[in-house]
């Protein structure tokens, strides 16, 4: 195991706690009876398809998003113009957090929550325990992601885009290796998407990818079958977490998405059945 049992447990709390916080995120926007958006988030109206239709358009966007946004912070890190890299994240930051807390809250204290959250997490990088804000941000923020985007995607859409990004991911950390680049870099400078926890000067990871991958799947499962089946795709989903921190070993890098997606898949089989 790479990281102590008390410091994998945390990881996997914190992944469950971000799981299911985010598919309460998305049931305030979705109609039970019709399964379409019931309201606007803040940003805007949510763009949302039958539950039938297959949006190749999306699973598209979202694959070049990925790909657009790791070449440009990739950019941003090599040329260390860490300030610009810092008000993109925070953006990307502010964006999602304002979504989640638009679920709950009216639109004047959802901007205000968002706001204050995001300078914190921004400002107050030096202080002594800022991993416990950055923790508690991570926590919040995924459900405003899959509210964007699980409304225009189908369980076979959403297939589709996890087996991509998990190949994506697998070249990523094994072969080009700019995954492991991207993070360090991020880590250094306070400027890291994804779990972290700081213990006897190291640092266990968990990439904002990876919860926020295997939420989408669970949200568009909520949509299609119900909150039963899309608690199985949690439950899939972290047992293939508990499973990868097992086999992990100290000093080396893997591609998560590959056993998150396995999870899901089983999770959702397991859904469907039920």
């Amino acid at each position: 195991m790479k990281h102590p049992i008390w410091i994998t447990i945390i990881l996997i709390t914190m992944f469950i706690i971000a799981q299911v916080f985010g598919l309460f995120v998305f049931s305030k926007y979705m109609n039970v009876v019709t399964k379409m958006p019931n309201k606007n988030t803040p940003i805007g109206q949510i763009q949302s398809n039958e539950l039938k239709d297959f949006n190749w358009q999306f699973i598209i966007i979202i694959v070049c998003a990925i790909l657009i946004g790791t070449g440009i912070c990739l950019y941003l890190i090599r040329s260390q113009k860490f300030n610009l890299l810092r008000l993109w994240v925070g953006t990307a930051l502010f964006v999602n957090l304002l979504i989640a807390m638009g679920a709950f809250y009216p639109i004047i204290i959802a901007i205000t929550l968002a706001t204050i959250l995001t300078a914190a997490r921004l400002l107050l990088t030096t202080w002594k325990h800022y991993q416990y804000l950055h923790n508690a941000t991570e926590l919040m923020l995924y459900g405003g992601f899959a509210t964007l985007f699980a409304f225009v995607l189908n369980v076979w859409a959403v297939v589709i885009l996890l087996i991509i990004v998990s190949i994506y991911d697998m070249i990523a950390v094994w072969k080009s290796k700019h995954m492991i680049i991207m993070a360090k870099g991020l880590i250094k400078n306070n400027i890291f998407s994804g779990l972290l926890i700081n213990y006897k000067g190291k640092k266990a990871i968990l990439g904002g990818g990876d919860i926020a991958f295997p939420l989408l799947a669970s949200v568009v499962i909520l949509r299609n079958f119900g909150w039963s089946a899309a608690l199985c795709v949690i439950a899939g989903s972290t047992a293939a977490l508990i499973t990868l921190f097992a086999i992990s070993r100290k000093g080396k890098f893997y591609p998560a998405m590959p056993y998150l997606s396995a999870g899901t898949f089983i999770g959702m089989l397991a859904g469907w059945l039920i």
